[in-house]
């Protein structure tokens, strides 16, 4: 029952933390307001969830509560921070960066993302030891995460190369291998390269640069971004509540 109990609370302060503070409150003060006001209003399932305790686990359980549920809103009522680094030192490829970057820069209207500078970003990359390899361990992917103090960043490479096949006329070809890491956990979130061949450089580049910088491009990061973060944020709900669970267990025995 005790393991059921858990599970059923943990959902819960999951689904309630879980919304979005971005979109829906102004300011960090109203965040706060929003959280009082969801504690307010489940405080019955909360009262449910510590009568099952004894009384010496009550206060735990209930600060242990809320603190998940305060530490979810406090990162959901910040902008998530995005980064990108420079695709290598190729003209093309500083260009094709630029675009990306452009891209991901938050309207006027918009709070849920913000772009970290391209400078703080560079300088923080070199700091921890990027030098352009896209073959990155989890640990050197988040270390440079951490650097950069962003949620997720971009690197990559982007070139135009001329083409000179034998059956064909001469063509121009440029590429972009964009991947997309998750700070927290340094793991590869997308990995894709995008490609188009025309007859003159300019061309060919000019359309890369409108995939990279197209509206639908925008829309797939951030959707893959938000899915993302709530993968992330169930794996540390589901930790943390393992955690708590093993230790009720062995202070009730």
């Amino acid at each position: 029952m005790a393991v059921r109990i858990f599970e059923l609370i943990f959902e819960l302060l999951f689904r309630v933390a879980s919304w979005d503070f971005v979109n829906r409150s102004p300011g960090p003060g109203n965040a706060i307001h929003e959280v009082t006001r969801r504690i307010t209003k489940y405080r019955r399932h909360l009262l449910c969830f510590l009568s099952f305790m004894n009384e010496r686990n009550r206060l735990p359980a209930f600060t242990f509560c809320l603190l998940i549920l305060t530490a979810t809103a406090a990162a959901q009522s910040r902008a998530t921070r995005l980064a990108v680094v420079d695709f290598g030192k190729d003209p093309a490829g500083l260009r094709a960066a630029a675009a990306v970057r452009e891209t991901l820069h938050p309207k006027a209207e918009e709070r849920e993302f913000t772009v970290v500078d391209r400078d703080q970003t560079s300088a923080a990359a070199i700091g921890a030891g990027f030098a352009g390899s896209l073959n990155l361990t989890i640990q050197q992917a988040r270390d440079i995460g951490s650097a950069m103090d962003c949620d997720f960043y971009f690197i990559g490479e982007a070139q135009t190369l001329r083409r000179s096949p034998s059956t064909k006329p001469v063509y121009y070809e440029s590429y972009a291998t964009v991947f997309l890491v998750s700070a927290r956990t340094g793991r590869l979130i997308l990995w894709e390269r995008p490609m188009v061949q025309r007859d003159a450089p300019e061309e060919s580049e000019k359309a890369l640069l409108a995939i990279l910088s197209a509206a639908e491009t925008r829309q797939r990061y951030f959707v893959l971004m938000r899915h993302t973060q709530e993968d992330e944020r169930a794996e540390r709900v589901t930790a943390i509540g393992s955690a708590a669970l093993s230790s009720s267990e062995t202070a009730i025995s």
